[in-house]
């Protein structure tokens, strides 16, 4: 009979080999779903809908909610930006770095920034890993102006 554990160092295999599930209690766990590649996390944003964008004070809020819908947990960190067109010109206007590990199908709590909507034509929010990511299209978010009128 052929197990996981009846082969010795040097590729013999023994004449009365010891039953793996004795030793490791591994009888019949091999590994069904063997590594293709697709295990790696996923960052994506929620960001709340136009009508739910809080002004208060001449500030806009906006609320950023970052999650990991990959199969395996954010661990290297990651960043999020948030740029607005002012008078047509691309500008930053905030940046959070992701220091926390973000475990697979879990979101971290939102972010908040105060920003000036005088003249805010847009505002584009992205997130980005520093490792490997699975899926870069639900990486960014395009809210269009006007804001706060």
């Amino acid at each position: 009979m052929h197990h996981i554990t009846n082969v010795n160092d040097d590729g013999t295999i023994p004449v009365s080999p010891i039953p793996n599930y004795k030793a490791y209690n591994s009888f019949r766990s091999g590994d069904l779903a063997p590594p293709d590649g697709t295990k790696v996390p996923d960052l994506t944003l929620e960001v709340p809908e136009l009508c739910t964008l809080e002004c208060v004070d001449s500030k806009l809020i906006l609320w950023v909610h970052v999650g990991n819908e990959g199969a395996s947990p954010l661990t290297a960190g990651g960043t999020v930006e948030v740029h607005g067109a002012v008078l047509g010109v691309d500008t930053m206007l905030g940046t959070t770095e992701l220091v926390d590990i973000i475990n697979a199908g879990s979101y971290i709590n939102a972010v908040a920034y105060e920003l000036d909507p005088t003249d805010l034509e847009s505002i584009t929010i992205t997130v980005s890993a520093k490792e490997q990511e699975c899926n870069l299209g639900n990486n960014e978010v395009v809210l269009q102006g006007p804001f706060c009128q």
